[in-house]
Formats: structure tokens, C-alpha cells, sequence
């Protein structure tokens, strides 16, 4: 039985992804910014629970999965290779010179090591991630090692914590990029959705709907006390909390009523929304900076909400497209 209530929090997930990267102006838009942090955890969750059978067949379905998601990895890196090209060209730039940048060494090491996409489009790092989590996680149960992996979970958030947010307090900074992926924000997320599924047998029937609404205020708060603190991270503690207690309220009712396009937008285009938003953005900015509005107030604080707005609408487009391609062939 498919759990629609977890498909309206991936929907609402992916555009707090926006959020992430088009920000409302001040204050208000960096703790906007803070509080949309839970986000990708929450796809990482979703990837790794969907990785637990009770069958355990997990072995013969993770290649299939892996399959998909290199797929989705590498028509994303394609489209945004193409998309940069004719951005450059419009801007009269050498696209060419561009593409063979793409093949500096420090390029290709950092994407092997650390899934940094930021030369194609940023937000591309997840899917390489995901990748490595599926990779890992097929070892991990072939050598049934899962609860060695369950208790790297605390650690692997601790790097996280101590190059994030913790060199902020000590008055250092490490690039974003050395604990945003696969290792210190994939694994420990992906290993999480994994165990609440493996343990959702046991503790449905102990999840109380009450505690979860203060756990999500409390990580709420949390995130905002720790942004004033340490200012903009990639992960807050309150982000951690939140998000865990966001998953399970999903996964404790299964029945509970959730708007059904929100529930539909999370099963068809969560990832869609995911991966065009970038690119309605460039054509928001360059739209903008044409007409000679890009600075102005009443587009820098409308700007996320079109985005959002125009890449849900460029997301039902494509699927139709999709859709009506496949059933012409």
C-alpha cells in the first residue's frame, strides 16, 4: 500500500529544495533558508527506506535501483551540459572552452570524491550521492554488516557537525563540499530511512502523534537558534530532529488525510521539481535583468514563489510530454 502521506512530504520537500537555492531577501530569507535544511535528509530517508524488504530480496532489486538512478545521473549532467552551452552562447562565450574545463583533474576528483557537481549545476551533487549510497548499501547487505552501519550513523553526523557548523564556532571554515555528500550526509540519512523501516514493525504501534508535533517545534527552533549562532549551514541539529520526527509522522498513519495534489505531486513530480528549478531560475534572472527588473524589490522577494509556481507548472509539462511520447511510440 503506497504511503500517499509520504508522498505530500516529498512533494513539499522538493520545494523547500527551492527555497534552498532561491532565497527570500534579509533575515526572513536566510532563516527560511535554515528551516528548508531538511530537506534533502528527507530524500535520503525516503531512498533508504524503501531499501529494507522483509523478503530479503533487497540484493536483487538494489542493482535495478542503481540502474535508475544512473540513468536519472547522467540525462541530468547531460541536459545541464547542454543548458550551459547555449546559456554561454546566447552571452556570446566560448561554450567549448567551458566544456573542456569540465575535464580538469580537480574537476573530476572532486565529483569521484566528494560528488561536487558545482561546475555543471550545484544541486546535481544529490543524485551522484545517492549513487554511492546504493553502491555501499548493496555491500553492506551482502556482508550483513547493517548494524555496523546503523552505529556509524551518530558518527558520520558528528563530521558532519564538526566540519559544518562546528569549524563556524572554532572561527575556521572547510569547503561545503568536504561533508555535503555522499559520506557525512547520504550514508547517515540513507542508513536512518533504513532502520525506522526495519523497526517500523515494533515501534508504529509506540509512535504517539502528540510527541511528534513538539518534536518538530523543538527542531524548528532549534535550527533558528543555531543559524543566529553559527549563521548559514548545510545541516542544523535542528534540522536532524525535525526531519526524524517529519518521517515519523508520516510513516505513523498512513490513513491520515493529506491534500491528494499535494500527494500526487509528490509520487509524479518531486523529482522533476527537483531538477528543473535551476534552470527556470536562469531564465527568471536572465528574463529580469533583460527587462531591467532583476534588483528590483518586487522581484527579489517574489522571485522563490515564481519559481516555484512556474517549475511545478514546467514539471506537469514535461510528464505530459513524456507520457504522450511513449504512448504516440
Amino acid at each position: 500500500m503506497r504511503n500517499r502521506v509520504l508522498d505530500a512530504a516529498k512533494a513539499s520537500a522538493a520545494y523547500f529544495v527551492i527555497l534552498l537555492h532561491i532565497h527570500f531577501p534579509g533575515t526572513a530569507g536566510d532563516i527560511v533558508n535554515a528551516l528548508a535544511r531538511f530537506a534533502v535528509p528527507l530524500f535520503f530517508m525516503v531512498s533508504g527506506y524503501f531499501c529494507y524488504s522483509e523478503k530479503g530480496d533487497i540484493c536483487k532489486k538494489l542493482p535495478g535501483k542503481f540502474g535508475h538512478i544512473l540513468q536519472l545521473t547522467m540525462g541530468s549532467l547531460f541536459f545541464y551540459i547542454i543548458w550551459g552551452c547555449v546559456r554561454r552562447s546566447l552571452r556570446g562565450e566560448d561554450s567549448f572552452q567551458w566544456m573542456k574545463s569540465l575535464l580538469q583533474q580537480k574537476y573530476v576528483k572532486e565529483f569521484i570524491l566528494y560528488n561536487n557537481t558545482s561546475p555543471v549545476k550545484f544541486h546535481l551533487w544529490f543524485l551522484a550521492a545517492l549513487l554511492y549510497c546504493y553502491l555501499i548499501f548493496l555491500a553492506v547487505e551482502h556482508f550483513q554488516l547493517q548494524i555496523v552501519a546503523g552505529i556509524l550513523i551518530p558518527l558520520l553526523l558528528a563530521g558532519n557537525f564538526y566540519f559544518g557548523e562546528g569549524a563556524t564556532w572554532r572561527g575556521t571554515a572547510f569547503r561545503t563540499m568536504i561533508y555535503r555528500n555522499w559520506l557525512f550526509t547520504g550514508m547517515p540519512f540513507f542508513m536512518m530511512g533504513y532502520w525506522i523501516h526495519r523497526w517500523e514493525p515494533g515501534i508504529g504501534k509506540k509512535i504517539r502523534t502528540g510527541y511528534l508535533y513538539p518534536g518538530m517545534l523543538c527542531g524548528m527552533i532549534l535550527t533558528i537558534m543555531e543559524y543566529y549562532r553559527a549563521g548559514k549551514q548545510e545541516l542544523f541539529m535542528g534540522s536532524v530532529i525535525f526531519v526524524l520526527c517529519l518521517f515519523m509522522w508520516c510513516i505513523s498513519d498512513r490513513d491520515r488525510v493529506v491534500p491528494e495534489w499535494l500527494a500526487d505531486m509528490g509520487r509524479k513530480d518531486a523529482f522533476l521539481i527537483y531538477l528543473l528549478h535551476p534552470a527556470v531560475w536562469d531564465i527568471c534572472k536572465d528574463t529580469a535583468g533583460f527587462l531591467g527588473a532583476g534588483s528590483e524589490p518586487w522581484f527579489v522577494w517574489s522571485a522563490p514563489v515564481l519559481v516555484c509556481i512556474l517549475t511545478g507548472i514546467m514539471a506537469e509539462c514535461v510528464r505530459f510530454t513524456v507520457l504522450f511520447y511513449k504512448n504516440v511510440i
